[in-house]
């Protein structure tokens, strides 16, 4: 055998290609999932506790959330994370540092106002 590529090999080299792009294109997706999981339990722990302390239902503590959200320009995870009393990994936000601790402050000072 002279190293020539032979229509075999050629065949299974684009066929390990197709195979590691379609693995990298699951991680990515997996990755993705994760996050949204983790974005999510922080939500619903939010909402679970407007709805213990407010005595409402699941909706009206998503509204509340989702309205003090949109007044304020933040994201709606962010005013979770805030009122609970967590910090969203920085990979999840856009913000550098100072900003992200700013905005964590004003939020916090602007919720304790508007959510009761």
């Amino acid at each position: 055998m002279t190293g020539e590529e032979t229509p075999a090999r050629a065949s299974r080299e684009e066929g390990d290609a197709r195979l590691v792009d379609t693995i990298m294109a699951l991680r990515d997706e997996v990755a993705g999932l994760r996050e949204a999981g983790l974005l999510r339990a922080i939500i619903e722990q939010a909402k679970g506790v407007l709805m213990e302390r407010e005595r409402i239902s699941s909706e009206e503590a998503f509204a509340r959330l989702r309205s003090t959200s949109q007044e304020h320009n933040v994201r709606l995870v962010e005013v979770a994370a805030t009122f609970v009393g967590v910090t969203v990994p920085a990979s999840h936000l856009p913000l550098d540092q100072g900003k992200q601790k700013k905005c964590q402050r004003t939020t916090q000072n602007k919720m304790k106002k508007t959510i009761k």
